[in-house]
């Protein structure tokens, strides 16, 4: 948050690591059992989070010394992580499910999961893979990389999102986010 440092996932170096950016040099880089996705600090800049893609689960570094702080359980091939408003939960977009897992941070464990496939029952093929919040905090945008949509959820609930329903947007979404004003959203199509 102060811009000193940036953090970054070697996909397939399985490392992360932090780069002092007034140096413009790498200061620490820390070895990890499977492919990291991406990495998202924490609201009150403390906790780097990692999704581990080829893990299952979430790391969590010290922002400061990047030593290892916990991990957390999600489903297979975690990527995207958004952090709630209040800074209470995390969401996690799981691409070989048809969820995003909710980690409840005081606790640190996976409370809930929103499926945003199209169909009740569906098999495995949605491939959530971006998220977006809007402004106020109250709804989530996921776009469902394989289903050709994006999901937009109300969860204004702790532990009990709702889908409100799905956008067609075009071949292989992935990545979205909201304007500023929240009044519309944009979508990066693979």
């Amino acid at each position: 948050p102060d811009g000193r440092r940036l953090y970054a996932v070697h996909v397939f170096g399985l490392a992360v690591s932090a780069i002092d950016l007034d140096a413009r040099k790498e200061i620490k880089k820390v070895g990890v059992a499977a492919e990291p996705y991406t990495a998202l600090m924490s609201a009150d800049g403390q906790t780097l989070f990692v999704s581990l893609w080829g893990g299952g689960k979430v790391l969590m570094f010290s922002a400061d010394t990047m030593e290892p702080a916990g991990e957390i359980a999600v489903g297979p091939h975690p990527n995207a992580m958004i952090q709630s408003k209040d800074g209470s939960r995390l969401f996690v977009a799981c691409a070989n499910t048809n969820a995003v897992w909710v980690v409840d941070l005081a606790t640190r464990s996976a409370k809930e999961q929103i499926s945003v496939a199209l169909y009740p029952n569906a098999p495995v093929g949605t491939t959530p893979n971006s998220l977006a919040l809007s402004p106020d905090g109250a709804t989530l945008l996921v776009a469902n990389a394989d289903n050709n949509t994006v999901a937009v959820v109300d969860i204004t609930k702790p532990w009990g999102s709702t889908v409100e329903g799905w956008v067609p947007v075009g071949w292989y979404p992935t990545s979205v986010m909201f304007a500023r004003d929240g009044s519309r959203f944009f979508v990066l199509n693979g």
